[in-house]
């Protein structure tokens, strides 16, 4: 979890402005805080703290909004999303489904970025919505990155994808 931890707070921390005094990971008031950002010239604090699973002690949220402006970013534990309904959740939407194929059929070689958006049909206007299908294949490692803008299929998604068909190929259960 450190790794997602220390992510977000380096992501949050780009956010500011040159203007602002930055400190990370700050005793204060007898807490921890992940980010206290002050800017000097408009005298505003603001506190970011990553928050595992909404695990934040309520005493030390209501101490920071005492401070200044507080947001809260929550990250859920990495071993509740490998679960295996969660898996079966995650390929089983059409969308991903056609990404994996994709990639799936083209395992050897990287696929550029715009092939894939044309593939699952989420191009103009459903940007948004074509990255959140895209990211869910990422963090659960069933795809990942290969140089700017191509993708390729993980081994672990190729595994996925090669169980499925044989489950769909196989004769149907017979009642006992």
């Amino acid at each position: 979890m450190g790794n997602v931890h220390t992510e977000i707070i380096e992501q949050k921390t780009r956010t500011f402005s040159k203007d602002w005094i930055i400190m990370k990971e700050i005793q204060f008031g007898g807490y921890r805080f992940d980010i206290l950002a002050f800017n000097p010239f408009t005298k505003e604090i603001k506190i970011i703290e990553v928050d595992i699973s909404h695990k934040t002690d309520k005493e030390k949220i209501k101490f920071a909004e005492t401070l200044g402006e507080v947001e809260i970013v929550t990250i859920e534990p990495k071993e509740d999303k490998f679960k295996p309904n969660r898996l079966l959740k995650i390929i089983s939407n059409p969308y991903r489904e056609a990404i994996l194929n994709l990639l799936s059929e083209n395992r050897d070689k990287p696929v550029i970025l715009s092939k894939i958006v044309e593939h699952t049909g989420l191009g103009v206007g459903k940007q948004g919505q074509f990255f959140y299908h895209l990211n869910l294949l990422l963090d659960f490692g069933l795809i990942c990155r290969k140089g700017e803008g191509f993708y390729q299929i993980t081994e672990k998604g190729v595994y996925i994808i090669m169980q499925l068909k044989a489950l769909t190929l196989s004769e149907p259960f017979k009642a006992l």
